[in-house]
C-alpha cells in the first residue's frame, strides 16, 4: 500500500514573526484584520448545533461533535466508525443508538456532559452575536461582487453583504499565519460544486469566520475553509470538504463529507507518487473501472495535479486536479480519447494509514473509488496478487499495457500479464 508522507505545518509564535520597516531596523509585525472571534468552548467542536447532525453516506470527521437541546436521538446516523472524537449529547445511549457501536458517545448521565455541550451551545451563540455585531467593512470591502464571488483575492480584514453570497468559481485568502478573515452575510451563503476556497501565504483556517443569517450549503465535491457561524442551517452536499468547523443555530445535514476541525497545526498529506484507482459503479453504469495515475506534483497549499490512463486501453487518458488539507481531498478528472469529453468530480478521505477513499460523479453515473498499491511499488515488493492467482506468494507484477514485457527473477513470484499482447518470460 502507497505510504504517506506526514507533513506536520506549525503556526510559529507572533513574537517570532518579524518585518523589516524602512531602513530602522526590525519591529514585531502585527496581525492584520479584525480581532479573532472568540469560540469559547464552541471550538473544541468540529460540528455544533441546536436540531440535530444527520448523514447519508461515510463520512470522516476529525473532531468533536454535539447537539444541544435537542435530543441525542438527532445524531443517530453518525456513526462511532466516521468520528476521531467525542459525540457529546444531552441524555443518554438509550437515545443514540448509532450503529451499535457507543463508545464514542459521552451522554447524561454523567450531568457533566450535558453541562459541556449545552455550554458550547451558548458560547456558539454568544460568538455569532459578537461577528454579527462588529463593525462592517466599508469601500471595497462592502458587496464585493454584488454577492457573486468568483476569481477574488481577499486581503485580511471585515467584508460584508446586505445580501445572499454565491461562490461560482475559486476565491483565495491571501495572508499570515496570524491574519484574521471576518465576513458578515445578511442572508444564505453557498458554494458551487467543486469550487474552493484557497488559503494562501499561510493563512490559517481558525482565523477565518464565516457570519450567516440565513441557511449555509456547500456545493458538492466542494472545498471550503473556515468556521461557520450560521443563525440557520448548513447544509454539506455529497463529497463537500470542510476544513474548520460547522456552528449552526438549527441542523447540520452530513453527505459522505470530511469535516476537520480547524486547529494550529495541520497535517498536510504528500500525494505525489503513482496508484491503482478502482472505480466502482453504483448508478449509470456497473462494474469495476481500473485506473493508473501518477500524482506528478502537489504544493505548499495542497493543491495536486497528475496524469494517468484507464487500463487496459491506455488510449483513454486524463489529467487530474485536485486539493488536500487535513484528512480531506476533492479532484476533477478530465478524460481525453475515445468516449471525451468526460469529467468527474470526486472528494474523498486519507485515513491514518494514507489510504484513500471516496464518491464521484460523472455525467448520469455515480460511483465509489479507492487506490490500492501502486505499480512501481508492487514491482519491487509484496504486492496484491490478482482475484486470479491462488496460493502463498512473495511478489506480485501487474502488467497493464498491452506491449508489456515482464520479467520474473525469483521463484516464488507471479507474474500476471492483463493484456492480450503482453509477453511473460
Amino acid at each position: 500500500m502507497k505510504k504517506f508522507k506526514k507533513i506536520l505545518l506549525i503556526t510559529v509564535p507572533a513574537f517570532f514573526v518579524f518585518a523589516v520597516l524602512g531602513l530602522t531596523g526590525l519591529s514585531p509585525a502585527r496581525a492584520a484584520g479584525p480581532p479573532a472571534v472568540n469560540l469559547g468552548t464552541a471550538g473544541n467542536f468540529a460540528i455544533l448545533s441546536k436540531a440535530g447532525i444527520t448523514n447519508t453516506g461515510s463520512s470522516l470527521i476529525t473532531g468533536n461533535i454535539g447537539a444541544s437541546p435537542i435530543s441525542s436521538a438527532a445524531m443517530n446516523t453518525v456513526w462511532c466508525s466516521m468520528i476521531a472524537g467525542t459525540i457529546y449529547g444531552v441524555d443518554g445511549p438509550a437515545q443514540y443508538v448509532g450503529s451499535g457501536d457507543t463508545t464514542c458517545f459521552a451522554g447524561n448521565p454523567p450531568l457533566a456532559n450535558k453541562t459541556l455541550v449545552d455550554n458550547a451551545v451558548a458560547n456558539m451563540e454568544t460568538a455569532y452575536t459578537d461577528a454579527a455585531g462588529r463593525t462592517p467593512g466599508v469601500g471595497a470591502n462592502l458587496n464585493v461582487g454584488g454577492g457573486t464571488l468568483s476569481g477574488q483575492n481577499f486581503v485580511p480584514g471585515t467584508y460584508t453583504w446586505g445580501t445572499p453570497v454565491t461562490i461560482t468559481g475559486d476565491i483565495t485568502l491571501t495572508g499570515s499565519a496570524t491574519d484574521v478573515w471576518l465576513f458578515q452575510i445578511a442572508g444564505t451563503l453557498n458554494i458551487s460544486s467543486a469550487k474552493k476556497v484557497i488559503l494562501s501565504g499561510g493563512a490559517q483556517v481558525k482565523n477565518v469566520f464565516w457570519q450567516v443569517t440565513g441557511a449555509t450549503t456547500l456545493g458538492t465535491y466542494s472545498t471550503f475553509n473556515g468556521n461557520i457561524l450560521d443563525q440557520t442551517n448548513i447544509a454539506l452536499q455529497t463529497g463537500a470538504v470542510l476544513n474548520g468547523r460547522a456552528l449552526a443555530q438549527t441542523a447540520v445535514t452530513l453527505d459522505a463529507n470530511a469535516v476537520t476541525i480547524a486547529s494550529a497545526a495541520t497535517t498536510q498529506w504528500n500525494l505525489v507518487g503513482n496508484y491503482t484507482l478502482t472505480f466502482t459503479c453504483v448508478t449509470g453504469c456497473s462494474g469495476d473501472y481500473l485506473h493508473t495515475m501518477n500524482i506528478a506534483t502537489q504544493n505548499s497549499t495542497g493543491d495536486f495535479s497528475g496524469t494517468g490512463f484507464y487500463n487496459p486501453d491506455n488510449t483513454i487518458t486524463w489529467d487530474i486536479n485536485g486539493n488536500t488539507i487535513g484528512n480531506g481531498l476533492t479532484y476533477v478528472i478530465n478524460y481525453t480519447g475515445v468516449g471525451s469529453p468526460y469529467t468527474i468530480n470526486g472528494s474523498g478521505t486519507i485515513d491514518q494509514n494514507g489510504n484513500m477513499s471516496g464518491t464521484a460523479a460523472g455525467p448520469g453515473q455515480t460511483f465509489t473509488w479507492k487506490t490500492t498499491n501502486d505499480i512501481a511499488e508492487a514491482i519491487v515488493g509484496a504486492g496484491v496478487k490478482p482475484a486470479e492467482c491462488t496460493g502463498n506468494y512473495t511478489k506480485v507484477i501487474h502488467g497493464t499495457n498491452g506491449a508489456n514485457t515482464l520479467n520474473g527473477t525469483s521463484g516464488n513470484d507471479i507474474i500476471f500479464g492483463y493484456g492480450g499482447n503482453d509477453k511473460i518470460n
